[in-house]
């Protein structure tokens, strides 16, 4: 698990915790659609340099857009990590996706969001451990 030194924030250093990219030429989303002109069109790693480049971001979190096997051995091929927002009730897949990626580092994103509360916790253990078992699987809390 990862933490931004309290120092990086006094200092000027700014991380971006969302951006979405997307290549509509490639690969099909049902959004943006053609009704919205300005952004239906590829946004790649390159337009967002540009377009930071006078920002004081370093760092980003890149947001998939869309759910394929393909766009997520996109990511793979380029060493970044995917954040899996998941349940329990989708620990299954999620081994699926975790195991088919082997060399893409998978983070867990608030450790699948347990019901705690609702007293429902063997399930989200049991999930929890399967995806330990993993050593691309990641927790963030």
């Amino acid at each position: 698990m990862a933490f931004v030194p309290l120092e990086d924030h006094l200092y000027g250093k700014v991380y971006k915790w969302h951006e979405d990219l997307w290549d509509n030429e490639k690969f099909f989303y049902p959004w943006p659609n053609a009704d919205l002109h300005a952004i239906c069109r590829p946004f790649h790693i390159s337009d967002l340099q540009v377009a930071q480049k006078p920002s004081p971001v370093r760092k980003i979190v890149f947001i998939q857009v869309n759910q394929t096997y393909e766009e997520t051995g996109y990511l793979e091929d380029r060493g970044l990590t995917n954040d899996l927002l998941i349940r329990t009730r989708h620990f299954k897949l999620a081994e699926t996706v975790v195991k088919k990626f082997p060399k893409l580092k998978f983070v867990i994103d608030h450790a699948a969001k347990p019901e705690i509360a609702e007293g429902k916790i063997d399930d989200w253990k049991r999930g929890m451990e399967m995806l330990a078992q993993n050593p691309n699987a990641y927790c963030k809390m």
